[in-house]
């Protein structure tokens, strides 16, 4: 664990909320698994899926249909769910753990702080000051919400950093006031 938390001086900000915790790895794994399930769901994505599904059942139908059954076209038909479903429950979390292991800057503890202008983090190994209008989006879970700075790249506000549901809500309509995409 790294030492003190060592930032920069607070300057004339009229801070709305500022608050310290550490990431911890199962919010890291969680955000990991969120995305994935946003981005199977992306508008981009779903056509391909469908396209997909019907190549992966579409033998397994027409067996069906003209009394040709082969247990293969039930093994094709599987195969494609089964490799999502060991994406999210294996792949996913082990990648989600080897990133947090490789990146300090996801272990130290960190300041969240949000004005009317910006949403700021600072660690000991960086810092980030985003106006509202930079942020691309964002998604939230009971767990937490995270801010996307790209489709793919995005950081995680731990649901504990709130004093309690009033308080995320005014985040999150912070958010959608400043026209910040929800991602749903």
């Amino acid at each position: 664990r790294a030492g003190s938390l060592r930032l920069p001086p607070l300057q004339n900000l009229a801070i709305v909320r500022m608050v310290e915790t550490t990431l911890l790895e199962e919010d890291v794994v969680a955000a990991a698994r969120t995305h994935f399930r946003q981005s199977l769901c992306h508008r981009w994505s779903v056509p391909w899926l469908v396209l997909i599904a019907i190549g992966g059942c579409g033998p397994l139908i027409g067996g069906w249909i003209d009394g040709r059954f082969q247990p293969a076209h039930l093994l094709i038909a599987c195969l494609f769910p089964a490799l999502l479903l060991l994406l999210y429950l294996v792949t996913i979390p082990l990648n989600a753990r080897r990133a947090y292991r490789q990146q300090v800057g996801l272990r130290v503890p960190m300041r969240f702080e949000w004005d009317d202008r910006q949403f700021r983090i600072f660690t000991e190994t960086g810092d980030s000051r985003l106006d509202w209008s930079n942020i691309h989006a964002w998604h939230g879970t009971p767990a937490m919400v995270m801010l996307y700075l790209t489709g793919n790249l995005y950081h995680i506000v731990p649901d504990r950093v709130f004093v309690g549901p009033d308080e995320r809500a005014g985040f999150e309509q912070r958010l959608v006031g400043n026209g910040v995409e929800r991602r749903s």
